[in-house]
């Protein structure tokens, strides 16, 4: 499953409370993603996979080269938003939250 969210500890005092999402949906409820929902899922999906060595391998990056931006980000993302649109109309896209982690199956 891929998140977009990262954890980070905080030195806050100990009285303050997590923050949650502004959204009213839970993080304890998997939804299944239909066609309507693909480009929320393929924003998830880019973010978390935008340091990934396979996708940077797919686009042309090797090693310490560049990061992914403009055009190799938008082949990246490209690249996701058809994999994750086959996803919605022929396998299941599930997330969580409003898109904070998705799962293609």
């Amino acid at each position: 499953m891929a998140s977009s969210s990262s954890s980070s500890s905080s030195s806050s005092s100990s009285t303050t409370p997590p923050s949650t999402p502004s959204s009213s949906k839970s993080f304890e409820e998997v939804r299944q993603v239909g066609i309507e929902g693909y480009l929320q899922a393929t924003d998830c999906l880019a973010q978390a996979f935008q340091t990934d060595d396979i996708c940077r391998y797919l686009v042309g990056l090797n090693g310490d080269d560049a990061a992914l931006k403009g055009e190799l980000y938008k082949l990246h993302y490209d690249i996701l938003k058809y994999i994750t649109a086959a996803h919605c109309l022929k396998g299941v896209v599930t997330t969580v939250g409003d898109f904070d982690a998705v799962a293609l199956w």
